[in-house]
């Protein structure tokens, strides 16, 4: 159960990093505090992100 739930939890930031542009542009126009935080959180991140939801290839050129 662990195994799927960190799975599942990988998979779901895989799809929020696929999207990072149009997530940091939106919170940027709202709150640069919290993008800040959002950068620095996705920044960090250590792994493939996908080219998007419907194409699972690795997308190098975006990672953070």
């Amino acid at each position: 159960m662990k195994v799927l739930s960190r799975l599942e939890n990988a998979n779901v930031l895989g799809h929020l990093l696929a999207h990072a542009d149009i997530i940091s542009a939106n919170l940027l126009a709202k709150d640069a505090q919290v993008y800040t935080h959002y950068a620095c959180l996705t920044c960090s991140f250590q792994g493939d992100i996908t080219q998007s939801a419907l194409d699972i290839c690795i997308n190098i050129a975006q990672m953070p």
